[in-house]
């Protein structure tokens, strides 16, 4: 016999999103018909906005190591150092042109 983890278990029986759902349909106050017209709209509405923002240029390279700490840690410095090397190196591989200079 297979068990399933308690997890999806609980899941399926007792997640409060399915219990709260199942409440709204009980009172009429929801549909499948709704739910599926939701997202249909907000898939529509976050592929356009995918679409708008891969246009826009990508951060600088640096910002990996920079947009967390004020002054780099010794091994990030390092990581940071080890990258623009490699993307010098491997250029051809290593496409930047998208990105915004530093």
């Amino acid at each position: 016999m297979t068990r399933r983890p308690t997890s999806q278990r609980w899941m399926k029986q007792d997640a409060p999103i399915s219990r709260f759902r199942k409440y709204l349909e009980d009172q009429k106050w929801w549909s499948e018909k709704q739910e599926q017209s939701l997202k249909e709209e907000v898939r529509a509405e976050v592929l356009s906005y995918f679409g708008e923002v891969g246009k826009l240029t990508k951060p600088a390279v640096s910002n990996l190591f920079t947009d967390v700490y004020d002054e780099l840690l010794w091994n990030l410095q390092e990581q940071k150092e080890n990258l623009e090397e490699l993307m010098k190196e491997y250029s051809v591989h290593y496409d930047a042109s998208a990105y915004a200079k530093e």
